[in-house]
């Protein structure tokens, strides 16, 4: 199929919108998942013994390594066939390894579950971004992209605060539950997360079809979705592709350290339980995420439309500096309301940097490779990312007797050390970045404009 077939068997209006909708439930089912082993770190490690570096493992090396070498087989097949077929597989997987981690006894059968919701979770992101340009013409992708990026931001917030609250009413009720008796909320909460996962794969099937586009390329005429076109794009502009990638990751990592740890911080060290975490978070992160979009897309339209493509990633390196002096300040001890001040200012300078990502990875190649170069995003960055949580803990433990309280500590040391590395290596490849991604735009507009459309 050809780029003009392509945009002639676009879905058009609600139809394309509606596949759009049951994406983003896709996407808030991925974040809640996520989310539970942030928000239930703390049972957790009291019912299992577990220590701040074997959490730290539970997002570390392992399960980095898995999504990184499982992600480039789902975007293989992403980019062979209908791509709602492999969101669906990998939706199935992802919810049998978060019903497994309510089942886990012990750190190894916690670690386990891990590792295999990162098979499952490795598909989503490749997939999710490649399928906004099989169902919307590029002149309709960036209000595309900001829903299912806001939903992707203020979804995790409301899911946050949602978790929080049923985790307290599961902690009063939970004995008079059908099934739940001797269960502990924490697995309770896993088992319901797990249960999301069917009315999503019900939903995909309803879903519009989104097989992908074998025409023109920017590194080959007549690119079709094999291995040898995806090599040729990477002789050209891989190194390119790998400072991009690689600079994204590292503030990337620092928004997924305030994720993982801030709620196991405002336990710890502020004295919060863990339902009243779950709703300060979710509320910091739905406030902060909404923020953060707003504030990216006006100085975008504002200061950066004439960049093109290297305005994204100017814009990105900007979000990821001002960060950096909030997560500092945290370490001033001012109450829980100060740190929620700093963690929501922290936050929204790190979404307005992390919102640009649907727009750089869709510029890193044409349609006919797209998921299988944003894969390669996984294979490139994920085992470093893994570095991240295991870092944090390890640091954690390690100050133990040495500071009042380590754990933030480690926090705001790591994730300062890596905003602050990604800003440089993103500024030192705006302008290869920008002609790169301003070549895959003009011959999308090209193709949609000669289809008529």
């Amino acid at each position: 199929m050809t780029d003009g077939e392509a945009a002639e068997r676009r879905p058009q209006g609600w139809k394309a919108w509606a596949g759009l909708a049951v994406v983003c439930a896709t996407v808030l089912m991925w974040g809640a998942d996520q989310q539970l082993r942030s928000l239930l770190a703390e049972p957790i490690r009291l019912a299992l013994g577990l220590s701040d570096a074997q959490l730290g493992h539970l997002n570390g090396f392992a399960v980095a390594i898995v999504a990184a070498l499982a992600a480039p087989l789902f975007g293989w097949a992403a980019d062979r066939t209908d791509r709602r077929w492999v969101l669906m597989a990998s939706v199935l997987l992802w919810s049998a390894a978060t019903a497994a981690a309510g089942l886990a006894q012990s750190f190894t059968g916690l670690m386990w579950s891990a590792v295999a919701m990162a098979l499952g979770e490795a598909a989503l992101i490749p997939i999710a971004y490649a399928i906004v340009t099989n169902w919307f013409a590029p002149s309709e992708r960036a209000r595309a992209n900001a829903v299912l990026y806001a939903v992707l931001l203020l979804g995790g917030g409301f899911t946050m605060a949602a978790s929080g609250s049923l985790y307290g009413w599961l902690g009063q009720a939970h004995p008079g539950l059908p099934l739940a008796a001797g269960a502990e909320p924490w697995r309770l909460m896993f088992f319901l997360g797990a249960a999301a996962g069917v009315p999503i794969i019900l939903l995909l099937l309803l879903a519009p079809r989104a097989k992908p586009v074998a025409g023109a390329g920017l590194a080959a005429p007549a690119m079709t979705a094999n291995h040898g076109a995806v090599l040729r794009h990477f002789r050209l502009h891989g190194w390119t592709i790998v400072r991009v990638y690689v600079g994204t990751m590292l503030y990337a990592g620092a928004w997924m350290m305030l994720i993982m740890w801030a709620p196991l911080v405002m336990v710890r060290s502020l004295g919060v339980e863990v339902a009243r975490t779950g709703e300060l978070i979710g509320l910091l992160n739905v406030a902060a995420s909404a923020s953060g979009v707003v504030v990216g897309y006006f100085v975008h339209r504002r200061w950066l439309t004439a960049s093109g493509s290297a305005g994204n990633l100017r814009l990105a390196t900007w979000g990821a500096l001002t960060a950096t002096l909030p997560m500092a300040l945290m370490l001033i001890d001012g109450g829980l309301l100060w740190f929620s001040a700093m963690l929501f200012l922290a936050s929204a300078a790190l979404v307005v940097a992390t919102s640009q990502a649907p727009s750089i990875l869709q510029c890193m190649a044409p349609d006919a490779i797209r998921s299988q170069v944003i894969a390669s995003y996984s294979l490139v960055v994920l085992p470093l990312r893994g570095a991240f949580p295991v870092a944090v803990g390890s640091l954690s433990d390690s100050l133990v007797g040495w500071a009042d309280r380590p754990l933030l500590v480690a926090l705001v040391v790591v994730s300062v050390a890596g905003m602050l590395l990604g800003a440089l290596l993103m500024h030192s490849t705006e302008n290869d970045f920008g002609a790169l991604g301003d070549g895959v735009l003009r011959e999308e507009r090209a193709a949609h404009e000669a289809s008529g459309h």
